[in-house]
């Protein structure tokens, strides 16, 4: 149990690092700036971090759910040991 809950904050720890990394980086190249550039998408520094924004959070969707489904696993087995005990 201790070596699945290391993994699970490694890796929620990796998003969270990487979320704001992104999220800084907006205003240090401009990107929150409206201007034509910014509006016809010319700026890749911006195109590249909107882009790497849309994959971090779809992965963090499949994290969250993926987490879910271990604690309500987890849940389940906690539940049916209990009901099993005192069922004897």
């Amino acid at each position: 149990m201790f070596e699945e809950m290391k993994y699970i904050l490694f890796g929620f720890t990796i998003v969270l690092f990487v979320n704001s990394l992104i999220q800084y980086s907006y205003p240090y190249f401009g990107c929150t700036e409206m201007n034509l550039t910014n509006l016809f998408r010319g700026n890749l520094w911006c195109v590249a971090f909107t882009n790497i924004n849309y994959h971090v959070q779809s992965f963090q969707i499949h994290f969250y759910l993926g987490l879910a489904g271990y604690f309500l696993q987890k849940a389940n087995t906690f539940v049916n040991e209990y009901l099993k005990v005192k069922t004897d």
